[in-house]
């Protein structure tokens, strides 16, 4: 559980009362992820930042230290990048740091179980997001545009949820080599990051 120290007193206090048990506090990402690797918590609360990548790095190594581990993303109810980029991480939830202490042991819950919890508020704003996102995808997919062999080699594992250095060595090529086909299919299809170019590769049939 990351968050202020009054933050985590309020979230801890509730959780007791909800039979919930807290089995570690984390002020940092690095200590976050060292009692991770000890506790293998079925639930991680992690408070994001929008300026603050340091959230995002840790919900990524989380699911290597912790792959049965879900983790709840808390965030500020205008961070709507942030929500974004927690969920492409690997965050399993979604609150606003308005939600009270009792709606987030709710939501511990729900993810233990399995659910998706996500705010309301947050909701509606992925709603709004992924319906103009869709139509710049679908213009994107439109478009007549031809990619290299290699480029579509690389699109592939891209879709795949690799990152740079598992492209590389899947293809035998360096990973600058697969940079510069990131950046050069982005700039062919018009499209903004990683996420985008998987989703391309969805609404086109690329398999």
């Amino acid at each position: 559980m990351e968050g202020s120290p009054l933050y985590r007193q309020g979230a801890r206090l509730a959780f007791s009362r909800g039979g919930i048990e807290v089995v570690g506090e984390a002020s940092t990402g690095a200590r976050a992820l060292e009692l991770a690797a000890r506790a293998k918590p079925d639930v991680v609360l992690m408070g994001i930042k929008l300026s603050d990548a340091s959230a995002l790095r840790t919900t990524r190594r989380l699911s290597d230290i912790a792959p049965d581990s879900s983790v709840i993303m808390v965030a500020g109810p205008l961070e709507e990048d942030a929500v974004f980029a927690g969920l492409a991480a690997g965050a399993s939830g979604y609150l606003s740091k308005r939600a009270s202490f009792e709606q987030l042991a709710d939501a511990v819950r729900a993810a233990h179980g399995g659910e998706v919890p996500i705010s309301p508020e947050i909701a509606a704003k992925l709603a709004r997001r992924l319906r103009r996102d869709l139509c710049h995808w679908r213009d994107a997919a439109s478009r007549d545009v031809v990619l290299s062999e290699r480029e579509l080699d690389v699109l592939r594992l891209l879709s795949q949820g690799l990152e740079n250095a598992a492209i590389a060595h899947a293809l035998s090529v360096s990973p600058a080599t697969v940079k510069r086909h990131v950046s050069n299919i982005l700039a062919k299809l018009g499209l903004r990051n990683r996420v985008e170019a998987a989703v391309y590769a969805v609404l086109t049939g690329i398999p």
